[in-house]
């Protein structure tokens, strides 16, 4: 289990299936899916993280969140590798409507893989298809601090990706007043870098 081993080293020998775990409770509780955070080296051996609330009936992983403010597999990478790994089935797709009122913070944070990132290298990383949609019909005044929607991680620090490919849209439709102060970063890799980042992709082939 890697939230209890967070520096050691992993290879996956089978896709890891999320699917039929609380991902709401575990996300209120750690800020993460997976583990808070992960110092170690994980090889996905270009298997699959995918299940994230999968209906059996579609390729589409449907999250709908409550009362969580942050949405990623681990809250902080730090002096991580994370290689050859595939996120999703066919469709990911995490949508929250009308529950952003239930969340304390007042810092909406979205991502894939991690929220931050820190001295860590991201290599082969395959996001197959991610959407993030917010439907908000109230006010966002009390989201001052900022929605952060970033495609794989939140915010980057002296990380590098390379060799990844990313398949990201994100939707934001909420009403906002003339005196709200609210910022939404989209990025399709990172809603923001603080310094030292690169960042190199995989163009798919036609």
């Amino acid at each position: 289990n890697i939230s209890y081993f967070p520096t050691a080293n992993y290879v996956l020998t089978s896709s890891i299936n999320l699917t039929g775990v609380d991902i709401s409770s575990r996300l209120a509780e750690n800020n993460a899916i997976i583990a808070k955070e992960f110092s170690g080296v994980l090889d996905g051996a270009n298997l699959s993280i995918l299940g994230f609330n999968l209906d059996d009936d579609s390729n589409t992983d449907v999250v709908a969140l409550e009362n969580v403010s942050n949405f990623a597999l681990f809250e902080t990478l730090s002096n991580a590798t994370v290689k050859n790994l595939i996120i999703g089935k066919e469709d990911v797709q995490l949508t929250l409507s009308n529950t952003l009122d239930s969340v304390s913070s007042n810092v909406i944070k979205l991502s894939l893989l991690a929220t931050s990132a820190n001295n860590s290298i991201i290599d082969n990383i395959n996001v197959l298809n991610y959407k993030v949609e917010i439907n908000q019909d109230s006010s966002l005044t009390k989201r001052s601090g900022g929605i952060y929607i970033g495609g794989l991680i939140n915010e980057l620090t002296n990380t590098t990706i390379k060799d990844s490919m990313i398949n990201f849209t994100a939707n934001v439709n909420a009403k906002v007043a003339a005196d709200d102060n609210v910022k939404v970063y989209i990025g399709g890799v990172s809603a923001t870098t603080l310094y030292n980042a690169t960042k190199q992709f995989k163009i798919p082939s036609a």
